[in-house]
């Protein structure tokens, strides 16, 4: 019960609730993010939790995970992360959306990524890996 009231209820309500506000936010989106970007100090912490979320920072995680933690543990998290990538490419592949500097002209990228750019890989991994962590911990 406890699955249904924390999991799939919340999920549930957002995949019904998304239609109706998700063009919305894109528009809004590929208006705010030039003018973000043009923040001097909103930069630095951009790319601190874009770095986060980078392949290389999972990577070092694998392994501190497996030298500090209990095995069984890391096995988990490895797991974890793995379905997240997994997953991540999947609602990319059913979302199929452009990444916001393939339509606007304003916005800049550090990287050219060929890949569709719904869910944000960067966040998605971030959010996914430190409630990992806080449920391993906790």
């Amino acid at each position: 019960m406890q699955v249904l009231k924390w999991w799939v209820l919340p999920l549930g309500v957002l995949i019904i609730t998304e239609p109706f506000y998700r063009d919305s936010w894109h528009e809004e989106s590929l208006e705010l993010i030039p003018q973000m970007q043009s923040v001097k100090k909103l930069q630095g912490i951009f790319r601190k939790i874009s770095a986060l979320g980078s392949g290389e920072f999972f990577s070092l995680a694998y392994v501190v995970a497996f030298c500090l933690m209990p095995k069984p543990a890391a096995l988990y998290f490895f797991f974890a992360v793995s379905t997240q990538g997994f997953l991540l490419n999947q609602l990319k592949s059913m979302y199929s959306e452009n990444r916001p500097y393939w339509e606007s002209d304003e916005i800049h990228s550090v990287k050219c990524h060929t890949g569709f750019g719904n869910p944000s890989g960067h966040m998605f991994g971030n959010c996914f890996l430190w409630v990992t962590v806080y449920l391993h911990v906790f």
